[in-house]
């Protein structure tokens, strides 16, 4: 049973944080993440006769859908547990004056940790995700993470698809090499799960922490 003390901060929160840790539990048992973050196998071969070739390997189409559905609830932000929500609820108890005497030896350490994995976290989205700008067709820049994601999501996984981002996609797709885009969107899912499970450390210390 939650602590006197625990109590005093809003149920519904307690209850996104805790769904939060569950959720983040069904990711990691995905096929694609139960093994820790996938990586894009390449293997290079020399045939005298038709000289090098490439060939790359990456998870199954069906678990890159399943992992990005996932991802969903953490990304979308009119979802309960969105991960910047999620950080806010944590700033509120780290800052609950109810709570000021049982949080003080780890306060520092909790939101230090806390700012760095909300930094990360937008940086995965506002940056490139390899770290090169892949130019698109008929455009002067590439696609961020949360770019690229949108387009996957809102252009081919999402229930609802909107016509022109999988037009988008279909170019993005096209001016690309495989192994280039598919390399992109594992990185960008890669960076945007490490900062979700990072996030999950800091929640359940915290539940531990104003639970009885």
């Amino acid at each position: 049973m939650p602590s006197a003390k625990a109590k005093n901060i809003d149920d519904s929160n307690m209850d996104r944080l805790r769904l939060f840790v569950r959720k983040t539990e069904e990711l990691s048992k995905r096929r694609m993440f139960s093994q820790g973050l996938p990586r894009v196998h390449a293997r290079i071969k020399f045939n005298p006769k038709t000289g090098i070739t490439a060939e790359t390997e990456f998870p199954d189409e069906e678990d890159f859908r399943s992992a990005l559905m996932d991802l969903r609830v953490f990304y979308m932000q009119n979802e309960p547990i969105h991960f910047y929500r999620v950080c806010d609820i944590l700033n509120q108890i780290l800052c609950d004056a109810k709570l000021v005497e049982r949080l003080k030896p780890v306060k520092d350490k909790l939101t230090g940790r806390l700012k760095r994995v909300r930094d990360q976290y937008g940086d995965s989205l506002g940056k490139y995700p390899m770290g090169v700008d892949f130019k698109r067709k008929g455009k002067d820049e590439g696609l961020t993470g949360k770019q690229l994601i949108d387009l996957y999501f809102y252009g081919k996984y999402f229930h609802v698809k909107n016509e022109k981002k999988r037009r988008e996609l279909e170019e993005w797709e096209s001016s690309t090499a495989q192994a280039i885009h598919k390399g992109v969107l594992i990185t960008a899912m890669n960076n945007i799960a490490l900062s979700i499970f990072q996030l999950q450390d800091i929640v359940s210390e915290v539940l531990k922490l104003v639970a009885v």
